[in-house]
């Protein structure tokens, strides 16, 4: 599956996002559901200059720094084809 890193602030609702091992929201490597399937963002807000919190379909909430880099793939892990938003957006610009 093909995959960018993208920083935090980049992020759009519906991006598929690898959290295995994220040292902010895998820390000990020992989250079962991310050792397998990607998260998919479902909401974001800006709690300060330093901490964007993300809410996940399938997680709890984690807050991280803007500029920390996340895997997010290309297509939808159910290999529809299916172009996450914030791919859709970059390759149109």
């Amino acid at each position: 599956m093909s995959t960018q890193k993208l920083r935090i602030s980049e992020l759009v609702v519906g991006d598929y996002v690898d959290l295995e091992g994220d040292e902010f929201a895998d820390p000990k490597h020992d989250h079962p559901y991310f050792e397998s399937e990607y998260e998919v963002v479902e909401c974001i807000e800006k709690e300060s200059k330093n901490c964007i919190c993300v809410h996940f379909e399938n997680s709890n909430p984690v807050g991280f720094p803007p500029d920390h880099l996340v895997s997010v793939s290309a297509h939808s892990p159910d290999c529809n084809d299916t172009i996450p938003p914030s791919y859709a957006v970059r390759r149109a610009l």
